[in-house]
């Protein structure tokens, strides 16, 4: 008898990093010396905005007119057109500078380029090249690649706000979702928890 497709692989919603996974991810893609693939992590993290919306980031994006990079932005969404609030750590804020001045990126250039020292803001790093550069990551850090994808980078942050605030609304509007009740599904919550808060936060 064959053996099911999706035996031993993880199928569905995929799981959130743990803080422990996400320390070893950044330390192994540290050990590399690869800058670009140091923030690239940093930022997915931080932001938890989509493959797609992360590749496309810009200078301008994340930086004001003096090249400091900012706390706060706003970025458009594809998938939605709506706008979502992205923040960023002072860990992050620094490498980014850093990375900026290096490869002195100009604020009309892409962050991430996928020749790492292409200046041309019309190439930048595909969805399917970061989908693959995640499981290299993963791979490297010795982290099952079957079991996390790009949305677990998404979910990551987000999972361990809501653990720890249990708010909602908030993780609402830090992913860009239209609807609590996508959010509560999105993050795993129960159903009924689910609805209980659905009943609670009309729009």
């Amino acid at each position: 008898m064959l053996a099911p497709w999706n035996k031993n692989v993880v199928v569905g919603r995929k799981s959130p990093l743990s803080a422990e996974e996400v320390k070893l991810l950044k330390l192994s893609i540290k050990l590399t010396g690869n800058k670009r693939d140091e923030l690239l992590l940093h930022l997915a993290i931080d932001t938890s905005l989509r493959g797609v919306d992360l590749v496309k980031l810009k200078v301008k994006d994340i930086c004001d007119s003096s090249l400091k990079v900012k706390e706060y932005f706003y970025i458009k969404q594809s998938k939605t057109s709506k706008n979502v609030m992205c923040n960023l750590s002072e860990d992050s804020r620094k490498m980014a500078l850093a990375y900026i001045l290096n490869n002195r990126l100009e604020l009309d250039c892409y962050l991430f380029t996928s020749l790492y020292k292409i200046k041309d803001d019309t190439k930048h790093l595909t969805p399917h090249h970061y989908r693959e550069l995640i499981k290299k990551w993963l791979k490297n850090a010795g982290l099952d690649q079957r079991r996390y994808t790009s949305h677990s980078l998404r979910r990551t942050r987000i999972s361990y706000i809501y653990k720890q605030t249990g708010n909602l609304r908030a993780c609402q509007m830090l992913l860009g979702h239209s609807s609590i009740l996508n959010t509560a599904l999105y993050l795993g919550v129960e159903e009924m928890e689910a609805l209980e808060v659905a009943q609670q936060h009309y729009i």
